[in-house]
């Protein structure tokens, strides 16, 4: 009778406002704890600028397959839609189509119910980026009747630091700190 009491105990409102006030007890717990050492940013999976080693070859071989079907879908379609051969030559258009590729791939992958993804990605991402990588100077556009280097900067743009430090004391100096308030007798800001 007394395990029949305090079952029934559990159940009742009070009973049930002490469970929910335990759990929700927990789960702040629980967050300022998260809150208090935040995640440590790890590189994505897709960063050229971070992936080694078997990471960095099988993107590569991601990016290569993901460019094969592209041009089998659309590059026969239409030449301005073509990615040429030497794609991989050029690096900020690596960078560009590695993007491309990621975008695609949450537009079309895992979806069980229909979505407007396909659509967004092709109007938001798939045309813009497409027709910047065959119209920059770093990208495709003059590689059509073969590989030409992408076209650089004549020459370095190396920093200058003396020159930077010029600048910031002269923008410094047209926009110094305002002036301190006066104080009244008693401490008191003016009014």
């Amino acid at each position: 009778a007394g395990d029949v009491a305090q079952l029934l105990d559990e159940f009742t409102p009070e009973g049930v406002i002490g469970q929910h006030e335990a759990v929700l007890s927990d789960l702040t717990a629980a967050l300022e704890q998260l809150l208090k050492t935040p995640p440590k940013s790890k590189p994505s999976p897709f960063s050229w600028a971070h992936v080694t080693g078997q990471t960095r070859a099988q993107l590569w071989q991601d990016l290569a397959a993901w460019i094969d079907q592209h041009n089998t879908r659309f590059g026969q379609a239409d030449s301005a839609l073509h990615l040429t051969a030497c794609w991989y030559r050029h690096p900020v258009v690596v960078e560009e189509l590695t993007a491309l590729m990621e975008a695609w791939r949450t537009a079309y992958l895992g979806h069980q119910a229909p979505t407007t993804d396909a659509i967004y990605y092709l109007q938001t991402f798939f045309h813009p980026t497409v027709h910047r990588i065959h119209t920059a100077a770093w990208g495709l556009k003059n590689c059509t009747g073969g590989h030409r280097e992408p076209t650089l900067y004549p020459s370095p743009n190396t920093f200058d630091a003396d020159a930077y430090d010029r600048h910031v004391a002269s923008d410094l100096a047209t926009h110094p700190d305002p002036p301190p308030q006066a104080r009244t007798p008693e401490g008191d800001e003016p009014k």
